[in-house]
């Protein structure tokens, strides 16, 4: 009966640690994407590529600023999402102008395609997509 009593008390806890929501202006999902199987270092290998594809400074340190380099990064208090976080209206609005009908086929998480549209965003309309993190990289431009 004590041994019951100890089990459901520890899942209580497990739960109700697991439900208090992360207090800093990133959350970095526990578990990565189910694609990858050891996703950090999938990532560090993509964005390696996706860095010598994509040579701009100041874009990769708004990158670092908004997730820091984390593909499954997720800010709790918005739809900012992965690496260049990216919100819902813009991943969206930008996503169907650059891919078209192939836009259906796209993942926010993915960061081939988080960076393409960044990329395809920086191009047309410069930083001002990622002014909020200015503080972070705009020291060193």
């Amino acid at each position: 009966m004590n041994r019951i009593i100890i089990m459901l008390l520890l899942a209580l806890t497990v739960i109700l640690l697991l439900s208090v929501p992360y207090s800093g202006a990133t959350y970095i999902a526990s578990e990565p994407p189910q694609r990858s199987l050891t996703a950090l270092s999938v990532d560090d290998d993509i964005v390696i590529k996706l860095q010598l594809k994509y040579q701009d400074e100041k874009f990769w340190k708004i990158a670092w600023c908004e997730s820091r380099l984390k593909s499954y990064a997720k800010n709790p208090s918005s739809s900012a999402s992965s690496l260049f976080q990216i919100i819902n209206k813009s991943w969206n609005y930008y996503g169907e102008q650059y891919w078209g009908d192939d836009f259906i086929n796209r993942d926010v998480f993915d960061p081939i395609d988080n960076t393409e549209l960044a990329w395809y965003m920086y191009q047309k309309d410069g930083d001002r997509h990622w002014y909020p993190s200015k503080k972070c990289w705009s020291n060193y431009y």
